[in-house]
C-alpha cells in the first residue's frame, strides 16, 4: 500500500455538493476551478450555507439560532406556559369561570361637584376669589363697531 505525503496536496471543497464540508486533496501544482474552491466553508452551529458565490469567493450564509439554544428557550417557554395555566386556574377557580365575570368589575367614578361660587375655575381674580372675572374684557379704545372699508 503506498502511503501519500499530504505536503503535496492542498485542499478544495466542492460547494454545490452535499458534501460540501468533506475536503477533496488537489495537487499543489494543480489549479483548483469550477465546480471546487480552496475556500474552507464556516463550520460553526449557528451558521447556514445557502450557497457560494463564484464571482467574490465566498460562501452565502445565513446565521441562525444555535440549536442548543433554540431548545434551551423551548423548554422555558414550555415552563412559563404552564405556570400561567397553573395561574389562571387559582385567580379563575370553578365557580367563577373567566366569561361569567373574572376579576372585580371597576367602580364607577362619581361626578365631583361644582363649587357654585366659581363658574369658570379657570378664571378667577385672585384678589377677589370666589367672583368670576369676564373672561373676555372690553376695551374702551377699541369700537366695537365693525370698521368700514372704503
Amino acid at each position: 500500500m503506498e502511503t501519500i505525503n499530504l505536503e503535496e496536496y492542498k485542499k478544495a471543497w466542492e460547494p454545490d455538493s452535499s458534501h460540501y464540508r468533506v475536503p477533496i486533496l488537489f495537487p499543489k501544482e494543480k489549479i483548483v476551478v469550477r465546480p471546487f474552491t480552496e475556500k474552507e466553508p464556516p463550520l460553526a452551529d449557528n451558521i447556514i450555507i445557502k450557497g457560494f458565490d463564484w464571482n467574490k469567493d465566498e460562501y452565502i450564509t445565513e446565521q441562525v439560532v444555535p440549536v442548543e439554544l433554540y431548545e434551551a428557550q423551548q423548554a422555558g417557554f414550555e415552563e412559563l406556559a404552564m405556570f400561567v395555566g397553573q395561574l389562571a386556574e387559582k385567580v379563575y377557580s370553578e365557580d367563577m369561570p373567566p366569561e361569567e365575570g373574572g376579576p372585580e368589575e371597576p367602580i364607577p367614578e362619581e361626578p365631583i361637584p361644582a363649587d357654585p361660587e366659581v363658574t369658570d375655575p379657570e378664571v378667577v381674580d385672585p384678589e377677589t376669589p370666589g367672583e368670576p372675572v369676564d373672561a373676555d374684557p372690553v376695551d374702551p379704545e377699541i369700537p366695537s363697531d365693525p370698521i368700514e372699508v372704503k
